[in-house]
């Protein structure tokens, strides 16, 4: 898809370069202090967890991991636990995994338009990692 496409779509982003992090966010947890750390235990249980897991169909479509959902779904029961300490480990540091930020982006053509050169003929659909959607369920 031609650079126009994602600048006509997404004015305000910028494209990052991999090569020079100079010009991307601070890879380091911004620790913050605030009363979430009292109260994080309640935002996230292992239950809370289960229903967000649950709330998605199995063959939802991968973000750039490529991890569908089914395969969070089938992992042994005991992983919630785990799983529910690493959402809690990012509220508490307010802070996204790098992996986490990544976006795949597709462009779906809109119907009914006479010309698919213009940009605005197509729709974007936003994939971001299962393990993202999740937590953003969970505290939704």
């Amino acid at each position: 898809m031609p650079l126009i496409t994602l600048e006509t779509q997404f004015p305000e982003n910028r494209v990052l370069d991999p090569e020079n992090p100079r010009n991307q966010e601070s890879s380091k947890p911004a620790l913050k202090t605030n009363n979430l750390v009292v109260n994080v235990n309640d935002i996230l249980t292992p239950q809370k967890v289960t229903w967000a897991l649950e709330s998605f169909q199995p063959y939802k479509a991968p973000g750039p991991d490529g991890i569908f959902p089914i395969c969070i779904k089938s992992l042994p029961r005991q992983m919630i636990h785990l799983i529910t300490t690493l959402f809690r480990l990012c509220l508490i540091a307010g802070y996204v995994p790098q992996g986490w930020r990544h976006t795949k982006v597709i462009f779906i053509p809109k119907p009914g338009k006479q010309n698919y050169y213009d940009p605005k003929s197509f729709r974007p659909i936003s994939l971001t990692c299962f393990l993202r959607k999740t937590l953003e369920r969970c505290i939704e």
